[in-house]
């Protein structure tokens, strides 16, 4: 059962005559013909009658139709794409990254997309643990990343910056007039905490485990723009990032922004790209990696 076959089906269904059908197709009448009656000695069914000059569907042809008319829809709908290829070349890049990074990564996206006008971009947020099992699915290309989560993953990882837990809270927040927060203050507040798959749930972990302390979660979010939002309304402080902080303090007059107590190498740790190497994608990703290191 070949395609020519079905599609010849779906026209005589639609033409009821062979001379149209065979005009559409731009093949010869008999080449039609002949086609009709070898696709009905292959299953061994009668799919066509003849009556007053035209050409019906049988019983069977008709259950055969909506089949062959998916499959040649299908069909149809990957030649389109393919013809996309071939006319530009054209390649597909999905990369995901947590929301805190969001800005960074659309900054070095919107660079690549404008440079490789062949090139569809696919971008996923969400929390690390999430992005790092659809990446080792293959369903992404390439992950903003910690290095430890990467390390865990396999694939292959390329750093692009340092950076450090600070925490955020509204002008209007009782630590707002501070320059330094102290571990007892962090400790006393009911924090606005993120989902356990995300990774600025682990830095805040880490942080608070070198430090030997606990914290008090008011309020868990799923998304850095959640935190925010409840910062901004002033349900609690919540931990943020170095990246995603710079110029909040600028840009949101309703955020102060503080460093976390305790050494650098306590709240530091290191942001890359990670991906899978070799891929057709590869050169993509080598660029994206250049242009996000220069966004930071």
């Amino acid at each position: 059962m070949n395609l020519l076959k079905l599609q010849i089906l779906v026209l005589i269904e639609k033409y009821k005559k062979v001379t149209d059908v065979a005009n559409e197709l731009h093949i010869k009448q008999p080449t039609v013909t002949f086609h009709m009656k070898s696709l009905e000695e292959e299953l061994g069914v009668t799919l066509y009658q003849i009556r007053s000059g035209r050409v019906w569907l049988s019983e069977a042809g008709k259950a055969l139709y909506p089949y062959a008319q998916k499959m040649t829809t299908l069909y149809s709908e990957a030649e389109r794409t393919l013809e996309l290829f071939k006319r530009t070349g054209a390649s597909v890049l999905r990369v995901g990254a947590e929301d805190v990074y969001s800005a960074v990564l659309m900054k070095g996206l919107r660079d690549l997309g404008t440079e490789n006008p062949e090139l569809q971009l696919e971008v996923r947020f969400a929390p690390e643990k999430e992005l790092i099992t659809w990446f080792e699915e293959g369903s992404l290309d390439a992950v903003i990343s910690e290095r430890s989560s990467a390390d865990k993953a396999g694939g292959r990882f390329e750093e692009l910056f340092q950076d450090e837990l600070v925490i955020i809270c509204s002008r209007q927040h009782k630590w707002a007039g501070e320059e330094r927060l102290s571990e007892e203050e962090i400790q006393q507040e009911k924090l606005v905490g993120y989902d356990a798959s995300s990774y600025l749930t682990q830095a805040a972990l880490n942080w608070a485990g070198k430090r030997k302390l606990s914290m008090q979660i008011g309020t868990v979010v799923s998304s850095f723009a959640a935190a925010l939002q409840a910062v901004r309304l002033g349900i609690g402080a919540a931990f943020a990032t170095r990246t995603a902080s710079e110029g909040l303090e600028e840009l949101d007059k309703e955020i102060a922004v503080f460093p976390v107590p305790g050494t650098l190498l306590e709240r530091s740790f290191t942001i890359g790209l990670l991906h899978h190497g070799g891929e057709p994608s590869a050169e993509y990703i080598r660029e994206l990696s250049n242009r996000l290191k220069a966004k930071v």
